[in-house]
């Protein structure tokens, strides 16, 4: 195992992780109030099952050292979200005609986002033996600061994804939270 390659991924993952919160929910949620507008409503959808789909990936390539079937059950989980991502971005453009389509920033972040969960991705699955792969080889735990860091990645993403299930039913939950908030007193 080549721990370069894992502290190095998980630079990767932090940084996703940063990204993803000002792109999923400061920008999503907080700005363009996506699932308050019926155009986005699928778009949150999607958006929804990737946050759902974030944990077990957390779990099965950056905390668990997998190998054998349960090593391509986690490349399966990565396949789903691929596949997600891209109903995701066929869907944009219809979801977001009504403010214009993306910002050039949004796209720059989407391709930021993109970028810094393939590389962290890229580089956990890099640090693995050929052997894990096609056996149940037993692998040595990732090294404690990075088990620690991505554990505790996941009460916020635990968090975040059931915050964007409740919006599916609440789509005007963020609104009345910022008028609570904001009201004049």
């Amino acid at each position: 195992m080549s721990d370069y390659l894992i502290y190095t991924g998980l630079i990767f993952l932090i940084l996703f992780t940063v990204l993803s919160l000002i792109d999923g929910v400061y920008l999503h949620l907080v700005i363009y109030k996506l699932p308050e507008k019926s155009e986005s409503r699928f778009e949150h959808l999607t958006h929804t099952l990737r946050a759902i789909l974030f944990l077990p990936i957390a779990l099965s390539v950056f905390y668990w050292n997998l190998s054998g079937f349960w090593l391509l059950c986690s490349i399966g989980l990565i396949a789903l979200d691929l596949i997600v991502e891209a109903i995701d971005v066929l869907s944009e453009r219809k979801s977001r005609a009504m403010i214009g389509g993306l910002s050039s920033g949004e796209y720059l972040l989407h391709v930021a986002l993109t970028t810094t969960r393939v590389a962290a991705i890229s580089f956990f699955l890099a640090s693995k033996p050929i052997q894990a792969w096609s056996s149940s080889l037993s692998l040595p735990d990732y090294p404690a600061l990075v088990r620690i860091i991505v554990i505790n990645l996941i009460p916020g993403a635990v968090a975040i994804a059931f915050f964007h299930i409740v919006l599916i039913f609440r789509p005007l939950l963020v609104s009345n939270i910022q008028k609570s908030l904001f009201r004049d007193k």
